[in-house]
C-alpha cells in the first residue's frame, strides 16, 4: 500500500479558534516598491457567518525576509495592535489566561508564524484588519516578481486548477468580493514596464525621467487567481545603493507616520534579562556585572544608524549562458528511507524507487566534469556520507561513491530531511566552486518538509537545489518546493519515464557558469566609516540577485557623495562596476532596512546554537540580541508579540488560547503519511528492462570522458570485438604501454563520438555533455593522431564526420 496525499483546505488571515476561515468581504493593498524591496499595507474586511459567536486570531506566515512592521485590528468598538514582551512572561500570562494573544511561533515545520488572539467576533460581525509588512523581492525571467502575501493568496484557488472559487460558506472560506491594488514603484535607473496574470490600468510615470510609476488592478477584478506582477527596471543589472536614516533610542518620532512608528519600550529589556537570569537561576546582576551594561545597550543597536544596502543583479551574456562550468561543488542527497523500498508505479512486483534514485544518481556522477568536488549522503531517520568532506571528482572517487550507492538499501526508516541539509550549509563552500544540491527522493514520511523547504530559502544565496521526485504519487510539493526556494529544477520521475533527459537537463542548468570572487570597496568622505553588517556572497547563480547591507557612521555633510565599487569574475572575465550614491539618508521608509537586516541579523544569532545553550549565558550576546528585538520590533527566542489594547497600550484580557498546529497556508498542501500495510520484502523487482544504447554509453564512459574498447562498448556500436581491434590504426602489441593504453582509449573515445554524431542527432539534447567531456579529453592531449584515428574510425562505421563537427 502506498502513501496517499491526503488534502486538506490550509488558510491564513483571521481564524476561528477551530482553525476556520472567516469570510474576507473586501481587500484594499496599498503597495510601494522600491527596487528590491516591498512595503505593503493591507487593509482587510472580514464578516462573521457563524450562528453564534466565535473566538477569532489572525494569521500571517512571514515567510523569507518578511517582517510585520504595523497591526491594528477593530471589532466593533474595541481597537487592537501587538506590542513586544519578554517571553517568559509572556508565556506565563498565556498560562494563567490573564491573557492569550501570544504572537510569534518559532514553527518547527515553516516559516515563523504572525499569530495574535482578537477576542470573540459575534454572528453578522465585521472585524476591520490593518496590517503592514516589509519584504525583500525575487527576480523572474529578469525582473521583479512581486506577489501578495499568503495572507489573502491562500483564498484563491492554486495554480493550474481548473475549480471556479466557490462563494463563501456559513463557515467563512471563499474569495474576496473585491480586491484592490495600487503600486507605487521607484527605482533611480526607471521603470520600463510592467506586466500581471490579470488585468491592469496603464502604468502611470509620475516622474519626467521614469524613476517613479503607479499601476493599479482594473476597477472590479474578482479575487479569483493568484495575483503576480512583474517589474520590469530600464538597467536593472547596475548596481543601485540606497541609505536609509537610522532612529535613535531617544530621538522623537514626531515625523514619523503612525504606522511606521516603534512601539516597543526600551525599558523592556531589562525584564527580558530578568527571566534570562531566572533561567539559569542567577541573579540579573550576573548578566550585567560591568559598568553600565543594561543602561547601554543602545550602543549595540543597528537602529541608531544609518543603513546602507546594495543591490546586486549581474549581467549573463548569452555566450555565457551557453558554456559549461568545469567548476563547482555537488552535493547529492539519497533518500533511503522505507518508503523507497516501494515499486515505482502500481505494479507491486515493478521495480523499486531506490533502484531507480541510484540509475539516476549513477547517471549524475559519470557526468560530472573533471576538475569539480562532489560527495554523496545517504539519509532517513539517520545519515552518512560516502567521504567526510567533499573530494576531488576523479576515477577513483567516482569507483568509491558509486560501489557505496549499489550497497545501499532503503532501511533507514523515516525521511528526515533537514539535519542532512544542515550539515551541508553548516560548512563553508569552496572557494571558486559554486555550491550545487542534488536532493533524490520520493517525500514518503517526510515529517520536516516544511522546516526543510524554509531553511532551503533562507541559504538560497549560496546554492542552488535541485530534486528529482521518485515514482509516481511522490511528493511533488516537497519536490517543487525545494528546487523553486533555490532557484533550481524539479523533475518527477515515474516508471515509463526516460532519465537521460531529465538527468542531462537539470546537470546542464547546474553547469551554468556563475558569478564568484566577489568583492565591494566603499569609499565615502573622511568622517564616515562604512561597517559591513552582512557578508559579502561567494556566489550569484544566473538570474539571482544579491542585496549587501553596511552601516554608515560619523558625520558629513548632507550634500557629499560616496561610491561603491564591486569586482567580480564571470566565465573568466573580470567584471568591475561602480555606483555614486547621494550621503543623504531618506527618513520615510519606515526603517525598512533596519529591520530587514535586523530579522537575518537575529535569525543568525539564534542559529549559531540551540535555543538555550551556551551562547544566551555570554551576557553580551544575550543584552545584545534582547537589545535589538525591542530596538527593532523584531521577536527573538527571548522576546514574543502580544495583544494590546491601542488607547491604553494595557494586554487584552481573556482571550482564548490559539491552539498549536504545524501547518501554514501555501499553494501545495503536504501529503498526510499513512503506515504501509504490506511489507517491503513482499515486492520483489520485474526483470529490468534492456538499457538504451545512451544509458549503456553514460555509464562505460570514466571520469576523465574517455572510454575503453571492451565488449559492452563494442556491441553498443553494433560491432565486433575483431572489428574495432583490427580497424585501429595503432596496433596494440601483447606488452601495452602506457602511452598505447591512451591510443585504445582515444580510439574508443573517437568511434562513440562519430557514432554519436551519425546514429543519434534525434538525441543530442541527451548526449551532449557526455560528447563535450569526451571531446575535452581529446584536446588534453595532442601527441594523438587524431586525423589517422578519425580516417579509421569514419571507414570501420560508415561515417563522414569531419574533426569540426565533433569539436576537435
Amino acid at each position: 500500500m502506498g502513501t496517499p496525499e491526503v488534502k486538506m483546505e490550509e488558510y491564513c488571515g483571521l481564524l476561528t479558534t477551530k482553525q476556520m476561515p472567516v469570510a474576507l468581504k473586501a481587500v484594499s493593498v496599498e503597495v510601494t516598491v522600491r527596487g528590491w524591496l516591498a512595503e505593503f499595507s493591507f487593509t482587510l474586511e472580514y464578516e462573521s457567518r457563524e450562528p453564534r459567536p466565535a473566538d477569532v486570531f489572525f494569521l500571517f506566515p512571514t515567510e523569507g525576509n518578511c517582517v510585520v512592521t504595523h497591526f491594528l485590528a477593530q471589532i466593533g468598538k474595541t481597537e487592537m495592535e501587538f506590542a513586544l514582551e519578554e517571553q517568559f512572561k509572556a508565556t506565563g500570562l498565556y498560562r494563567y489566561n490573564a491573557h492569550n494573544g501570544l504572537h510569534l511561533c518559532k514553527n518547527q515545520e515553516g516559516p515563523d508564524l504572525f499569530r495574535l488572539s482578537l477576542g470573540s467576533l459575534a454572528p453578522g460581525g465585521i472585524a476591520s484588519i490593518r496590517l503592514s509588512c516589509i519584504t525583500e523581492l525575487s527576480v523572474q525571467r529578469g525582473a521583479v516578481q512581486l506577489s501578495l502575501p499568503t495572507i489573502i493568496s491562500s483564498r484563491c484557488p492554486p495554480p493550474d486548477s481548473d475549480s471556479v472559487p466557490a462563494e463563501p460558506s456559513a463557515s467563512g472560506g471563499g474569495v474576496p468580493s473585491s480586491l484592490s491594488l495600487s503600486a507605487h514603484i521607484i527605482f533611480p535607473s526607471g521603470i520600463d514596464t510592467v506586466r500581471a496574470n490579470c488585468p491592469l490600468s496603464p502604468l502611470e510615470y509620475l516622474t519626467p525621467d521614469h524613476t517613479q510609476a503607479r499601476v493599479s488592478l482594473c476597477p472590479g477584478q474578482q479575487f479569483n487567481q493568484k495575483v503576480e506582477l512583474l517589474i520590469y527596471y530600464r538597467n536593472p543589472h547596475q548596481p543601485t545603493v540606497t541609505v536609509e536614516a537610522g532612529l535613535s533610542l531617544d530621538e522623537s518620532q514626531k515625523d514619523v507616520p503612525e504606522e511606521k512608528k516603534t512601539p516597543y519600550p526600551y525599558q523592556m529589556v531589562k525584564c527580558a534579562l530578568r527571566s534570562c537570569a531566572k533561567l539559569f537561576r542567577g541573579p540579573v546582576e550576573n548578566l550585567h556585572k560591568q559598568r553600565g551594561l543594561l543602561q547601554n545597550t543602545q550602543k549595540y543597536s543597528l537602529m541608531k544608524d544609518p543603513v546602507v544596502m546594495l543591490g546586486l543583479f549581474p549581467e549573463f551574456p548569452p555566450e555565457v549562458l551557453s558554456s559549461q562550468s568545469s567548476c563547482g561543488e555537488f552535493l547529492f542527497l539519497l533518500d533511503c528511507s522505507g518508503s523507497m523500498g516501494l515499486p515505482m508505479g502500481s505494479q507491486k512486483r515493478g521495480r523499486r524507487r531506490l533502484e531507480c534514485a541510484k540509475d539516476v544518481l549513477q547517471l549524475l556522477l559519470r557526468s560530472l566534469p573533471v576538475g569539480c568536488y562532489f560527495n554523496v549522503c545517504m539519509f532517513g531517520m539517520e545519515h552518512k556520507s560516502v567521504f567526510p568532506e567533499s573530494v576531488r571528482y576523479c576515477q577513483d572517487t567516482m569507483d568509491i561513491a558509486i560501489t557505496m550507492i549499489q550497497e545501499m538499501e532503503a532501511n533507514m526508516k523515516d525521511t528526515m530531511i533537514l539535519l542532512p541539509l544542515w550539515k551541508i550549509h553548516n560548512k563553508p563552500c569552496l572557494p571558486a566552486h559554486p555550491r550545487q544540491v542534488f536532493l533524490l527522493t520520493d517525500g514518503g514520511i517526510t515529517w520536516d518538509s516544511m522546516r526543510g523547504t524554509a531553511f532551503v530559502k533562507r541559504n538560497a544565496l549560496s546554492h542552488r537545489c535541485f530534486t528529482f521526485g521518485i515514482g509516481e504519487g511522490s511528493a511533488s510539493a516537497m519536490v517543487t518546493d525545494l528546487a523553486k526556494e533555490a532557484s533550481g529544477l524539479s523533475q518527477i520521475i515515474t516508471e515509463t519515464d526516460r532519465l537521460l533527459p531529465k538527468v542531462v537537463q537539470s546537470l546542464r542548468l547546474a553547469l551554468q557558469p556563475a558569478v564568484q570572487e566577489i568583492s565591494v570597496r566603499w569609499d565615502v568622505p573622511p568622517g564616515l566609516e562604512v561597517t559591513p553588517l552582512t557578508p559579502q556572497p561567494f556566489v550569484v547563480f544566473p538570474g539571482h540577485r544579491a542585496l549587501l547591507y553596511a552601516q554608515l557612521r560619523g558625520q558629513c555633510d548632507s550634500a557629499a557623495v560616496g561610491s561603491a565599487h564591486i569586482q567580480y569574475t564571470l566565465g573568466g572575465q573580470s567584471f568591475t562596476k561602480e555606483v555614486s550614491f547621494s550621503l543623504k539618508p531618506q527618513k520615510d521608509s519606515g526603517l525598512a532596512l533596519h529591520r530587514l537586516h535586523a530579522r537575518a541579523v537575529i535569525r543568525s544569532m539564534e542559529k549559531q546554537h540551540d535555543y538555550w545553550s551556551d551562547y544566551f549565558r555570554d551576557q553580551r550576546k544575550v543584552q545584545e540580541l534582547v537589545g535589538l528585538s525591542f530596538d527593532s520590533g523584531v521577536a527573538c527566542v527571548i522576546t514574543d508579540y502580544i495583544t494590546v489594547q491601542r488607547d491604553t497600550k494595557k494586554p487584552v484580557e481573556g482571550l482564548s488560547p490559539i491552539k498549536t498546529f504545524q501547518s501554514y497556508a501555501r499553494w501545495t498542501c503536504e501529503g498526510v503519511a499513512c503506515s504501509f500495510e504490506e511489507k517491503v520484502e513482499d515486492w520483489l523487482p520485474d526483470e529490468a528492462a534492456e538499457e538504451s544504447a545512451l544509458l549503456k554509453l553514460v555509464t562505460l564512459q570514466k571520469a576523465d570522458g574517455s572510454w575503453a574498447v571492451d565488449s559492452a562498448l563494442v556491441s553498443v556500436l553494433g560491432k565486433t570485438d575483431e572489428e574495432v581491434n583490427g580497424g585501429m590504426p595503432e596496433k596494440t602489441p601483447s606488452f601495452v604501454s602506457p602511452l598505447q593504453t591512451q591510443s585504445q582509449a582515444a580510439w574508443a573515445t573517437v568511434l562513440v563520438l562519430l557514432w554519436l554524431h551519425t546514429f543519434q542527432l534525434d538525441s543530442r539534447d541527451e548526449w551532449e555533455l557526455m560528447a563535450a567531456k569526451a571531446a575535452s579529453w581529446i584536446r588534453a592531449r595532442p601527441g594523438l593522431s587524431m586525423t589517422q584515428y578519425l580516417e579509421a574510425g569514419n571507414s570501420l562505421l560508415g561515417c563522414q564526420v569531419k574533426p569540426q563537427t565533433l569539436g576537435l
